[in-house]
């Protein structure tokens, strides 16, 4: 029994070890926390543009944590484009299609980040609970993400981004910080091929 804990206790450091890392055997394994980026279309946009990411998620909701892992979320998707654009605006209230174009020409932004949670999952207790009863402790978070060019109002792709955490890294896990991996390769995807901003 003594060897048993000792093994387990070791997998869950290593699976520690490995996190936040992209996909690899382990988050297929779904052991560690793993995720995937699918876009319709894989352009560029230049480094030099200035994104702006309105709020579009309803913050009246029951759940005051949701609400404050949307706006984390959002934080999060500025932090990580501010690495590699120009100027990244976040949006102060919630807006519609209309709104949200309007503010964006107001603050100069060349591009709306359009982002709609349509999983958001905090899990409770262990992970060896039925799922399908939302009790368990494997946090997920599906974004569908819209990138809209301001001036012509058109859209120019649409990405959807799935996160879930591992068996050995649920507990300090929550569905804003799933998205922290995929936003950040996003980012560089978007300015692939460019060279990065360097702020002065």
């Amino acid at each position: 029994m003594k060897k048993v804990l000792i093994i387990i206790l070791s997998l869950q450091l290593a699976g520690c070890a490995v996190y936040p890392q992209t996909n690899n055997v382990l988050g297929f394994l779904r052991l560690a926390d793993h995720y995937q980026i699918e876009r319709q279309r894989n352009l560029t946009i230049p480094f030099e543009s200035s994104i702006y990411v309105p709020i579009v998620w309803s913050t009246n909701a029951a759940e005051n944590d949701v609400n404050a892992g949307y706006l984390l979320l959002l934080n999060q998707t500025a932090a990580s484009f501010r690495a590699t654009f120009r100027r990244v605006e976040v949006g102060a209230v919630e807006e519609n299609s209309k709104q949200l174009l309007k503010s964006a020409k107001q603050l100069n932004c060349n591009y709306a980040l359009i982002i709609s949670p349509s999983d958001w999952h905090e899990g409770k207790g262990l992970p060896f609970f039925d799922e399908s009863k939302g009790k368990t402790g494997v946090d997920k978070i599906r974004l569908a993400i819209k990138l809209v060019e301001v001036s012509s109002g058109e859209q120019l792709d649409q990405i959807e981004i799935q996160g879930k955490s591992g068996y050995f890294t649920f507990f300090g896990d929550t569905p804003a910080k799933l998205a922290e991996v995929p936003l950040n390769q996003l980012a560089r995807n978007l300015a692939a091929g460019r060279r990065p901003f360097v702020a002065r």
